[in-house]
């Protein structure tokens, strides 16, 4: 299988009319296109996000606010939008929002200079591309810590589309600690790790077993 065709099979490009709709379209939680927020936006360097002044019982600080996977559904009961919490990777507060509002400003990085831009096929595309290779290198880092209690064998193309779905911290987790990880729509991350498995990837291949 070629590159073109793995990602096509993943549903990140395809050439005919019908799928570069896609491109375009921005679902309930303001993904855009082929699942891009704007998180993995502000990891890859394609996304600024938007500082905001935050009051609390212990003053005020200034942070950034954007969406942020993977808090627990009970987070937004009885009306709440934003809350307040830390980002482990980074040590940063983030005012985190219940779905991806874009009030951020984008970098220019890969032609990408407005929400237009990102709907732009061939320049989502390059998107997603940064996106996997940054992916890519965060698993690289975790290789060797497999959940033992894992059955079959975990491949790069596998962990590269888990990752693509809930975040290369979200396949680290599971795969560690054996923490179910879902998206959005509860679609499974180890459904996607057996789905994807074993196809050819432009990517080192990455050792994730024990």
């Amino acid at each position: 299988m070629t590159v073109q065709e793995y990602f096509e099979t993943l549903g990140v490009s395809d050439s005919r009319d019908l799928r570069r709709a896609r491109y375009r379209v921005i679902n309930a939680y303001g993904f855009v296109g082929f699942q891009l927020g704007e998180a993995a936006l502000v990891d890859t360097g394609h996304y600024r996000p938007e500082a905001v002044v935050h009051e609390s019982d212990e003053g005020r600080s200034l942070c950034d606010r954007f969406y942020i996977g993977g808090l627990p559904d009970g987070v937004w009961r009885d009306g709440v939008r934003e809350v307040l919490v830390r980002r482990p990777r980074t040590a940063r507060d983030v005012l985190a929002t219940d779905v991806n509002r874009w009030r951020g400003t984008f970098t220019g990085k890969d032609g990408i200079h407005d929400m237009e831009d990102l709907k732009d096929p061939a320049k989502q595309t390059k998107a997603v591309l940064t996106l996997w290779e940054h992916n890519h290198r965060i698993l690289i880092e975790a290789r060797g810590i497999a959940h033992t209690s894992r059955s079959g064998p975990v491949t790069t193309s596998g962990a590269l589309a888990a990752a693509h779905l809930c975040g290369p911290h979200g396949v680290v987790r599971f795969l560690a600690y054996g923490r179910p990880q879902t998206d959005e729509f509860k679609t499974s991350l180890e459904r996607y790790l057996t789905a994807f498995s074993g196809y050819r990837t432009p990517y080192e291949d990455i050792d994730l077993a024990d």
